[in-house]
This record gives structure tokens, sequence and C-alpha cells, in this order.
């Protein structure tokens, strides 16, 4: 890492450890979660799954991707009418047992994943020499050496599709394992672990005046284990009352991830798509490739 100007530093990857930020950079959350819901939610709703399949191939669906990814003119309309979708399959998701309000979201959520499909790939390249901006004296003296907390993206992934709901306990439960056992769920939720824990470290260390190395993970299980040993289990289900309702509002939710963030010194983060989960609107955390 050498210092530049104004706070600045350029980060530099070895070929292994920008290979698997870029692997892992280029895996949607986003879409790992809502997958994983949908499966968690079969377990629930018999023929959710069916459903969600045919939600999919709506037209109204591939015409607002196509309408976002050009900007097209028609973008506004092409919104309208899958607004319209959403509504007529959360009626259909509701017929097999979900609430309301879990079926509006799912939905929602479900829209929202292609519409992020159509990013752009990032580029191994594009990373392996970046900059990455000083934490202030405070903020570096407050998070120097911790690590993060792969419990708290844990909790917030799964709660974040029930939270709004009134599922009994035994059905929070029955969702938090299927969930958790999906495909990807363990890499989406080490890797967020992991490069906000990394790229703080580097922050620490430009702050430090650069002159330091930052290692990061080289391979694809090191992402998918990090901080592994922080989790609790069913603990994460602490948050859950004796009659099963989640004690925590969708705004504790945003509020815990948001405080992860700031307990980090990330003062600003575009991390909210990446996570997979609903976040206010963030400006961008330097260096992260969201």
């Amino acid at each position: 890492m050498v210092l530049a100007a104004n706070g600045i530093c350029m980060l530099k990857l070895n070929d292994r450890e920008a290979a698997t930020y870029s692997a892992w950079a280029n895996v949607s959350t986003q879409e790992v979660y809502a997958n994983a819901a949908v499966k968690a939610f079969e377990v629930l709703y018999p023929g959710t799954e069916n459903i969600v399949r045919e939600f999919r191939a709506e037209p109204s669906l591939a015409e607002l991707v196509e309408a976002q990814k050009n900007l097209a003119s028609r973008l506004a309309d092409a919104k309208e009418a899958q607004k319209r979708t959403e509504q007529r399959y959360t009626e259909r998701l509701q017929q097999v047992g979900m609430e309301h309000v879990l079926a509006q979201h799912l939905t929602e959520e479900l829209t929202k994943v292609e519409v992020w499909a159509v990013k752009p790939s990032i580029k191994q390249g594009s990373i392996s020499e970046r900059p990455v901006s000083a934490l202030g004296v405070e903020e570096a003296n407050r998070v120097r050496g911790k690590r993060v907390n792969r419990q708290d993206f844990e909790d917030v992934a799964w709660k974040s599709f029930v939270v709004q709901g009134n599922l009994s306990q035994s059905d929070l439960k029955t969702f938090r394992k299927t969930f958790l056992a999906a495909d990807d769920v363990q890499l989406a939720i080490g890797g967020t672990t992991a490069y906000l824990e990394v790229d703080m470290n580097a922050r620490v260390a430009c702050a430090d005046g650069g002159n330091r190395e930052v290692k990061y993970p080289t391979s694809i299980d090191e992402v998918r284990n990090w901080n592994i040993d922080s989790l609790r289990g069913e603990a994460g289900l602490s948050s859950l009352s004796s009659q099963g309702e989640v004690e925590v509002s969708p705004l504790a939710i945003v509020g815990l991830v948001v405080g992860v963030l700031a307990a980090l010194g990330i003062a600003v983060a575009a991390v909210g798509p990446s996570l997979g989960i609903p976040l206010p609107a963030l400006p961008k955390l330097p260096g992260l490739p969201f």
C-alpha cells in the first residue's frame, strides 16, 4: 500500500487476492438471499416455488429489465406494469397461505433481483490496484484490530424477509434453518463479512501512513468461512419473543446494518443492494466493488 495525497492510498492485491475479490464481487447476494427465501417459504407454504417460477417468466418483468437497462422513455410505464404484476402474484402467494405483507415484500425483492442482474461484471484487473481512503484518526483508533461479527449479517439476511410478518416461533426457526442452508448463502454472508473487514483494515493502514501489508482472502473457501467462529447458532433467534413475534421493526433491521458499518468506522457505504436487504440509499465506500 502506497500513501498518496489527500489521505488516499493505492492498494495493490496479488493475483490470488484479486481473483478471489473479483469472483466474490460478481456474486449477487441479493439474488442468493431471494432464492433462499423462496426455498424457505416453500417449506412453509408449498406451491411458492411454482408461483415464483411463473412470476419470473412474466413479460412485464422482462420489459422492465430491458427498459431499465436502456433507460428507455417507457421506464415509468414499465414500472407501473410490473407493480400490477407484483400485486397479482402477491394475491396468489396469499392463496397458498403467505401473509400479504410477506408476499408483497418477496415479489418486490424478486423484481429488484432481475433489475440488478443487468449490472456489468467486475473484472479482476479493475480491482487489483485501486484507491482506498484513510479513516480519520478517531475512527481508526476505534476500529483498529477489530473483527466484523458475521452473526450480525446472518441475522439481517434471513430476518429481512420475515420481520414484517407474524410467523410463529416454530415457523421462524424452520425458515431460518432452510434459508441458511440454501445454495451460496454462507458464501454471501462470509463475503460481506470478509470484505467489510479487510477494506476497513486497509483504511486503517492508510490512516497509519500506508506502509503496511493488509492481507486479503486468497480463495473462495476462505471467504465462505470468514469469521465463522462468531456465529451463535440459534442464538440468532434471541430477538424473538415468547409469542413468536420478531421484536424488531424493518427500521431496526436497517439500523442494525448501519450500526455495524458505523461501528467499523464506515461512515459512507453503498452496500445495501450487495447485502441483498432493503437499506436506504447510502454514499459509496471507497474500494468496495459494488
